[in-house]
């Protein structure tokens, strides 16, 4: 009845709390993302029916890393309205500049919150502790030969048709 007023939808929100939870389990969002795809979940695409040109994660119901990245980075979640993520530069231009975590605007408790800020704070530690090792091994196989990629677009994915691609590093 009020349109301000934000709604849990208890089938999403019992997703949202499982990638929570897969997250505080050490899953990247790569590894939370092909496990979501595999159990058939839908992708809030689906929910929403979002027609994009090209959109094969929502044609084929796959989940992908960034739509993770943004649900474990969101704290509409815990209640909080979060408001000044971004903002235009002027009003002429139509360039977008994103904002720092300083200059945002936090309103606590305008809604029901579906995870607790605990589980938050937990999740991000998870989060910072990831990306702080993915940074200290930046580089790692620079040693590594360059080589182009002999096959160039002729060595394709049977499942989404995408070109592999090769990768340096050395398996342990």
């Amino acid at each position: 009845n009020n349109k301000n007023h934000l709604v849990i939808n208890e089938e999403q929100a019992g997703i949202v709390r499982y990638i929570f939870d897969l997250s505080l389990n050490g899953l990247t969002c790569f590894k939370i993302a092909n496990k979501l795809t595999l159990e058939n979940i839908k992708t809030p695409a689906q929910y929403y029916n979002f027609n994009w040109k090209n959109n094969y994660n929502m044609n084929m119901g796959k989940w992908h890393p960034k739509t993770i990245k943004d649900i474990l980075t969101n704290r509409l979640y815990t209640g909080d309205l979060v408001q000044n993520r971004r903002s235009k530069v002027n009003y002429k231009i139509k360039k977008v500049v994103y904002n720092k975590e300083c200059d945002y605007i936090v309103v606590p408790n305008t809604h029901e919150a579906i995870i607790s800020d605990e589980l938050w704070e937990k999740v991000q530690t998870v989060n910072k502790e990831s990306a702080d090792k993915a940074t200290r091994n930046k580089g790692r196989y620079d040693n590594l030969p360059k080589v182009d990629n002999l096959f160039g677009k002729k060595l394709v994915c049977a499942d989404c048709g995408r070109v592999i691609k090769l990768c340096r590093s050395i398996s342990t």
